[in-house]
């Protein structure tokens, strides 16, 4: 007498079950081909040649990391991990590896931008060129202004309304008119930008160069109150020498002309490239609709 059939269990229902046996006859095939084809590489890219630039290139790697010249050992042990990395690299990219990938896509374009944004990359510049570009940025490299002045202080501690409206009313007779102690110097003389901005703060220096000499002028806002002053001097912004400035201004001018470059390779990529968009695409999947 045979015994009844055991009842399957839920483990042995699923592995019984005919989709988990395609899925698993597909992984088997997928298995082999994936190593059938990575056992036959093409001829043209079986070769793998680690020649003079390759070595130097590899040198160079080693001597930003440890500070001198490998070996011949060990440039040899850096030879052999390259090429077993572009061996790696080149099954990777022969199985389709680098499709799709958005940090490879991302990793190129930065690579791209580095190599068009580079300034190692420019042509270095003529003197007369440098000279040029200081005097189109003069002031980026002048002396700081000085300035003598007289001032008539309304203090916040009355309110800043209150201060404002008297600064407002002093200026229509300022030789006359009285304002309150100030806690500081009430006449600076021959005072930089910085140190005005230290003793009076950024609002108050900021608004000198917009006063006009010799005459009241305001009210100008600080951090005590309001002020009317009067500029009895102003030392312009000195000249740069080109001799004492030359090394800035040629950094300063690689930099623009670096990302000058790198405006122009992005105008001349959109003129080679035609792009579409489905504007009715954009609006259907930005909304949610099907």
């Amino acid at each position: 007498m045979t015994e009844p059939p055991v009842p399957l269990t839920g483990l042995r229902r699923i592995w019984t079950h005919p989709v988990v046996h395609f899925l698993l006859i597909g992984a088997v095939l997928f298995g082999l081909n994936a190593w059938h084809g990575a056992g036959r590489v093409p001829a043209d890219e079986a070769a793998i040649t680690v020649d003079r630039p390759r070595l130097e290139a590899l040198a160079g790697i080693w001597r930003a990391q440890f500070g001198r010249r490998p070996t011949e050992a060990e440039l040899t042990t850096v030879a052999r991990a390259w090429t077993l990395e572009e061996m790696r690299v080149r099954e990777a990219r022969r199985l389709g590896l680098d499709q799709d990938d958005s940090v490879i896509r991302r990793r190129l374009a930065q690579k791209y931008d580095f190599l068009i944004n580079n300034p190692a990359s420019l042509a270095p510049p003529s003197d007369a060129t440098l000279r040029t570009y200081l005097s189109e940025h003069a002031d980026r490299y002048a002396g700081p202004s000085r300035y003598s002045f007289v001032q008539l202080y309304f203090s916040a501690d009355r309110g800043r309304d209150k201060a404002l409206a008297a600064a407002q009313a002093a200026l229509a007779h300022p030789a006359t008119a009285k304002g309150d102690a100030f806690p500081g110097n009430p006449v600076e003389r021959n005072a930089t930008e910085q140190e005005i901005r230290q003793d009076f703060g950024s609002n108050f220096a900021e608004a000198l160069p917009r006063l006009r000499p010799g005459v009241w002028d305001g009210p100008v806002g600080s951090g005590f109150g309001f002020h009317l002053v009067k500029i009895t001097a102003r030392r312009a912004l000195a000249p740069p020498d080109f001799a004492a400035v030359r090394g800035q201004v040629l950094a300063d001018w690689m930099v623009d002309a670096a990302q000058a470059a790198a405006v122009r390779a992005s105008a001349d990529l959109e003129k080679r490239y035609h792009v579409s968009l489905d504007a009715k695409a954009v609006a259907a999947v930005a909304g949610g609709h099907p």
